[in-house]
């Protein structure tokens, strides 16, 4: 197989493919090399959750992709495909024929906790080394959770059949038609084996989590030759592989040094590009585009929020009811009693940047309406991502906000977030970003590329907001 990657050209009948393999579920679009979106599919494909534990079934989620795939409608050329997932989701499965041995553990999951106590390196070796802080969140506790207690995975680990890393690397083999063992580098990153300088594994982080390297797949840059596409009839070239949030900064073209990036889906995720590869090691620092003809690398910041749409699920379980979205906006709508203590520790998945509190407990303030829950819920990703952000600002700068994903919608959201952050916030009409950015990159970054016009939402003073987020710091402070 050749290096060079595909040079799409535009044309009113060829297109290129997106892929996203999300924590809820699979989304397809294709778009023309101007930015238009010509035809979508979803398929849900929801982990199952109990309490440290959430998984989902590989062949549910290789299912819900084959059958978007198959329902996407274009009679025109497909040029090259690119495939984003959730990156420190790991699975295991066997080298030679591609058989799962694993459930795909989401990065949600917590049952490797246990493995941090004991380790040779700590938080602050691992996270200069690999750009982010030590958490059971990501992939290497994940994968030695698998070599110990599934004997089908240590069986073929002896057999020197097993293949086991990042959800990506067992959807490339199984959607390809070479049968690659092969990941991108962002979706490696997030093993916490990979390192950020060298671009490659790490052996000494490797043994300080027990993970060991040969089962782990081969790593390339973000822009290459994965494989290919058999899709009704077509041979697709897959040419970008990376994270979802990591894609959805690219929704609208390159993005903007003085912008932050915030992508409200089942996390909440903030990200800004930065110069060099530093940052405070509460938050995690990336390495967002990698390829033979990237000449400059590029880095951002990021912070992460657990608890956001994904904490749907255990909000509809602590309330006894579905919440629908005008719930939601009805909650947001609703002006509470001045100098009522409104509040909500979010540790729905455990907290991530910059707490990491793996094991938080979910509490509200006391004496609390079903609307004033709701409220106090969505008023904490609000809370957790401005504390990112304060963070963030001596390393960045950042002059305003653009945001995406399916909470993004919520106008009063997003009104609290500018005017907490005193930053204006601009959202965009289209929130599938991570697809669109996908596109954009499968697209070989086209300058043509249509931008999105955002709904704009400028800072205002909100007394009631600032006193709800003062209570709330206090109770962070009262539960460490």
């Amino acid at each position: 197989m050749s290096d060079a990657l595909p040079l799409p050209c535009s044309s009113d009948h060829s297109a290129v493919l997106s892929i996203d393999a999300g924590s809820q579920s699979v989304r397809t679009a294709l778009f023309n090399t101007a930015g238009k979106c010509l035809s979508t599919c979803q398929q849900r494909c929801a982990p199952l959750v109990d309490q440290t534990t959430v998984q989902q079934d590989p062949r549910a989620i290789l299912a819900a992709v084959r059958s978007c795939l198959e329902r996407l409608a274009w009679e025109g050329e497909v040029l090259a495909a690119a495939i984003v997932s959730q990156g420190a989701s790991a699975a295991c499965y066997r080298r030679t024929d591609g058989r799962w041995l694993s459930p795909v553990i989401s990065w949600q999951d917590r049952r490797g906790a246990d493995y941090l106590t004991p380790m040779s390196l700590d938080s602050e070796q691992v996270h200069a080394r690999t750009g982010l802080p030590l958490s059971c969140h990501y992939g290497a506790t994940k994968l030695r959770w698998c070599l110990e207690q599934l004997p089908q995975v240590a069986q073929a680990h002896r057999e020197n059949d097993l293949a086991a890393g990042p959800l990506m690397s067992f959807l490339l083999h199984q959607l390809c038609a070479e049968r690659p063992v092969v990941v991108d580098s962002s979706n490696a990153s997030r093993t916490q084996v990979w390192n950020l300088h060298d671009q490659q594994w790490d052996s000494v982080l490797a043994g300080a989590f027990g993970v060991p390297t040969d089962i782990l797949p081969t790593g390339l840059s973000t822009c290459s030759r994965f494989g290919t596409l058999d899709v009704a009839e077509r041979r697709i070239p897959v040419i970008f592989a990376s994270r979802d949030q990591q894609a959805a900064l690219f929704s609208d073209g390159p993005p903007q040094a003085t912008t932050a990036y915030v992508n409200l889906g089942t996390g909440a995720f903030l990200q800004c590009l930065i110069p060099e590869p530093a940052g405070p090691r509460e938050l995690l620092i990336n390495r967002v585009l990698s390829g033979p003809e990237i000449s400059d690398p590029l880095y951002t910041l990021e912070g992460t929020v657990h608890g956001a749409v994904g904490a749907l699920t255990w909000m509809q379980r602590h309330l006894g009811f579905a919440i629908t979205r005008e719930l939601l906006r009805d909650a947001l709508s609703y002006v509470p009693p001045e100098e009522k203590n409104i509040y909500f520790i979010n540790g729905v998945m455990g907290m991530g940047s910059p707490y990491w509190r793996s094991e938080a407990i979910n509490q509200f303030s006391d004496g609390l309406t079903t609307q004033e829950k709701l409220l106090a819920w969505l008023e904490s990703i609000v809370f957790m991502l401005v504390d990112n952000l304060r963070l963030m600002l001596p390393w960045a700068s950042v002059d305003r906000l653009s945001l995406s994903g399916g909470f993004s919608a919520l106008s009063g959201l997003v009104q609290r977030l500018a005017d907490l952050s005193g930053l204006p916030c601009y959202s965009s009409t289209y929130h599938e970003a991570t697809l669109r950015g996908a596109a954009y990159l499968a697209a070989g970054q086209p300058d043509q590329w249509q931008t999105q016009q955002p709904c704009a939402y400028l800072p205002a003073s909100n007394r009631g907001l600032a006193y709800r987020y003062q209570q709330w710091r206090e109770a962070m402070d009262r539960t460490r």
